[in-house]
């Protein structure tokens, strides 16, 4: 399942045209890297979980889900909140579940995301996390007083400590080939 941060810093300028576009682009590659009928799920996230598209093998309706995603009106962004509950709504076998968090890992709402990984472990539920962003961050909607840089450090224990990988990913080549080098490790 993918699981993409939908909240306002998402729409930091550090990525041409914003972040959530170069994430929709990058995820529709990962979906079209797959050959054969991939199971693929859909959730994005900020404040609250929103449920996209549930389990589908059609990389139609997968696709059709990502390009509508939007960037959601609820503040916050509860990283911890949306790793459990999409993990609850969109896994139904009991292994082989695994979770790809893009985010730029700034979590101020809900459930700490660390205190999730002992759900996530006891679901069996393996997590690469791909952070986006820069170091030096983007203004959001031309705002030089609204900054949003990327926190490593969590996405890094969540990977670390599931059994998945970190993946820094500075522009939309490096988060094509997060998705990419995913897409191959499950195939």
């Amino acid at each position: 399942a993918i699981l993409i941060d939908g909240s306002v810093s998402m729409l930091a300028d550090d990525y041409a045209p914003n972040r959530i576009e170069a994430a929709k682009s990058a995820a529709i590659s990962f979906v079209d890297s797959f050959s054969g009928t991939p199971r693929i799920g859909l959730a994005t996230f900020t404040g609250t979980t929103f449920i996209k598209q549930k389990i589908t093998d059609s990389k139609d309706d997968i696709k059709k889900a990502i390009k509508g995603i939007t960037i959601e009106e609820i503040g916050g962004t509860a990283i911890g909140d949306a790793m459990v509950t999409s993990s609850n709504l969109l896994f139904s076998q009991e292994e082989g579940n695994v979770l790809v968090l893009l985010t730029d890992g700034q979590s101020n709402f809900g459930l700490d995301p660390l205190e999730a990984i002992t759900y996530l472990n006891d679901k069996k539920i393996l997590v690469y996390t791909i952070g986006i962003g820069t170091p030096e961050g983007g203004k959001i909607l031309g705002n030089i007083d609204l900054v949003s840089r990327l926190n490593e450090g969590t996405l890094q224990a969540i990977a670390s400590e599931t059994g998945g990988k970190y993946f820094r990913a500075e522009d939309i080549d490096d988060l094509k080939v997060a998705f990419s080098d995913i897409a191959k490790s499950k195939t």
